[in-house]
């Protein structure tokens, strides 16, 4: 009877072993990329550094300013569904609207940038104008918690056992939702001028 018993522990202790290391959820994979997006918004969207090594100080301000926005950024995640080796799961934003901080800045600088071409201003003067007003702006913004909702579907698979999020970097849908309509801000800003 008690080899019976140390056999029965034994196997209740390698199953419950083998049971603990069991693969995390499709909502534990997407709320550990969106941590990840939050710690580092702008490099996890473009999946490298950006390169500011040719910017001056006050781009590089400005780029800071987006990323320290965007990381005030939350998430609720929700509805996971699972069929066979794909899975969804719903994720609500709460984003900074920076669609209007973009209008708002560029509003700002098309007022000023007129006064300095009339004085033959620089290029290089134009590019910290606009930087500086996009700083104004998200300050302005950054006075405010996020109020902008955006949901979105996340797609994963599962690979090799482990679940994997869809290249969701390349969705624009995706992408400019995360940054608050900025993606298209700039589609209509160039598409106006």
């Amino acid at each position: 009877m008690k080899k019976l018993f140390k056999v029965l522990i034994t196997i209740c202790l390698v199953l419950v072993m083998f049971g603990c290391s069991k693969t995390p959820s499709p909502t534990k994979v997407v709320d550990e990329y969106l941590k990840g997006y939050l710690n580092d918004p702008l490099n996890t969207l473009s999946k490298n550094s950006f390169d500011l090594s040719d910017a001056n100080e006050i781009e590089k301000e400005m780029f800071n300013k987006i990323n320290e926005l965007l990381m005030r950024q939350t998430y609720k995640l929700d509805n996971e569904k699972i069929n066979g080796d794909s899975a969804t799961v719903d994720a609500h934003f709460k984003v900074y609207d920076f669609k209007s901080i973009i209008q708002s800045a560029f509003s700002t600088y098309i007022a000023t940038a007129l006064s300095l071409a009339l004085s033959d201003g620089l290029d290089e003067e134009y590019e910290k104008l606009f930087a500086q007003s996009m700083i104004d702006s998200i300050n302005e913004a950054g006075a405010n918690e996020p109020g902008q909702d955006f949901s979105y579907t996340i797609h994963l698979t599962k690979e090799n056992g482990q679940w994997v999020l869809d290249d969701i970097g390349n969705e624009l849908e995706f992408v400019d939702g995360m940054l608050g309509g900025l993606v298209s801000a700039f589609n209509e800003l160039g598409s106006s001028y």
